[in-house]
């Protein structure tokens, strides 16, 4: 029996194992399959949907990239893929780790403003997520001079601010009946869930729940990835539906200014040709003998 005792500066509770090499190997095939299939669907998702911005040039299409791709650095970083890339810089892919989850918070943002078009439906609120993303920005270069703990305590609220302000976008969203709304607050509900789920893991609030906690985030990441990728794809074929309906209204606009010209034209062709032969008789009969009653009528009739 070994027993280790490991001293951080974290302030958190954290599984630590001690594994002879075999054993390493052993757990790490074991282990590493279902994050290569999760990473997999990630980036097939994102590719999808860059596809989809090349196509349409919807900004909402180019964000919710970004958010997949700096999400997926800071599980990359969470499995020491940086680290392995880099070896021996242990602060350093900790700080790239803690860069990416920054980024993702102003993606997200962005994303959330472009997907609800805040700026036009809810301008204040839109405003407050400008702000937070601009705060993110700011923060980005000053990670790496803050110590881990602060770059971690910031990065940590900052993501629980954006969810705050994503929950209360969608929530007005909701109110105003917009198109997706739903999906958009059930997401960011389990966002939410799943965050909360991994501080209280960090915190050592219940034990045995972090490594829990951490599979539970990979998942709902996918699966928040493809739901949104779901609402993605409804927007394009509503906006496809809108646009065909708005070229048939078009055609049917034009056809019906046609139809209303042809039967101006034939009407007035059909009162013109019997009315020149009534004004051309009345002006014949008027050089004829006429009493003065039989002249009035003539001249009230062609007046």
């Amino acid at each position: 029996t070994v027993y280790l005792h490991a001293a951080g500066s974290l302030g958190l509770v954290l599984p630590t194992r001690l594994y002879t090499p075999a054993g390493h190997a052993e757990q790490h095939a074991g282990t590493h399959w279902w994050q290569g299939l999760l990473y997999g669907l990630v980036l097939g998702l994102l590719a999808y949907n860059a596809s989809l911005w090349y196509y349409t040039r919807d900004r909402a299409f180019l964000y919710f990239v970004l958010t997949g791709v700096t999400g997926l650095g800071y599980f990359a970083g969470f499995d020491g893929v940086f680290y392995r890339l880099l070896p021996g810089q242990v602060l350093f892919h900790q700080q790239l780790m803690f860069l990416a989850g920054m980024l993702s918070v102003w993606a997200t943002l962005q994303f959330g403003r472009h997907f609800l078009h805040s700026q036009r439906h809810f301008p204040r609120l839109d405003r407050l997520m400008l702000l937070l993303g601009a705060l993110a920005l700011v923060a980005v270069p000053l990670l790496p001079l803050l110590p881990l703990t602060g770059a971690m305590t910031a990065t940590i609220v900052l993501s629980l601010l954006m969810v705050v302000l994503m929950l209360a976008a969608g929530w007005l969203a909701l109110r105003q009946s917009l198109p997706l709304a739903g999906i958009f607050m059930g997401v960011f509900l389990l966002h939410l869930l799943v965050l909360s789920l991994l501080a209280t893991a960090a915190l050592g609030m219940f034990s045995g729940l972090f490594e829990f906690a951490t599979g539970v985030h990979r998942v709902s990441l996918t699966l928040i990835l493809a739901l949104f990728s779901v609402a993605l794809g409804e927007r394009v074929r509503n906006s496809a539906r809108a646009r065909r309906q708005a070229e048939a209204e078009l055609l049917q606009s034009r056809a019906q200014a046609r139809a209303r010209n042809d039967f101006l034209a034939k009407m007035s062709h059909e009162l013109r040709t019997p009315m020149t032969g009534v004004l051309g008789m009345a002006e014949l009969l008027e050089h004829t003998e006429l009493s003065p009653q039989q002249r009035r009528y003539l001249s009230t009739l062609r007046y």
